[in-house]
């Protein structure tokens, strides 16, 4: 049987450092994914990523196990490796409620580039 546990605000052991629910639900990252897009691509460790889709070169879609309510979402992209700096969510600016689509670059050119150590995090409501 499940519980459930409602609160207006979480304090610490002390009684001290409160901070009120709606900052707790809304604050809190809804989908991350730590992956890469190099050969065979792969998500090495995220939370409400179902798959990932390699569309070509230097981009791919990160495809979520539970969508967000709308496509107001703040997201924020990157890469671990120097140079590989430019991820955007769309070619298009079009963006989608059940997946994020992520575009790299390498730095001082035009050219698209397959990436490993890839980051998307993503702040919104779920549906």
């Amino acid at each position: 049987m499940a519980s459930e546990l409602r609160v207006n605000t979480l304090k610490d052991a002390s009684g001290n450092n409160s901070v009120a629910m709606e900052y707790v639900a809304n604050g809190s990252a809804k989908a991350w994914a730590h992956f890469e897009n190099v050969g065979t691509p792969s998500i090495s460790d995220s939370l409400n990523a179902a798959s990932l889709t390699d569309t070509a070169t230097g981009k791919c879609t990160i495809n979520w196990t539970n969508s967000f309510n709308n496509t107001n979402f703040a997201a924020t992209a990157h890469s671990g490796y120097i140079g590989l700096v430019f991820m955007v969510s769309s070619e298009t600016g079009t963006r989608a409620t059940g997946s994020f689509m992520v575009h790299s670059k390498n730095n001082g050119s035009d050219g698209d580039n397959d990436g490993d150590a890839l980051n998307a995090i993503l702040h919104g409501d779920l549906a």
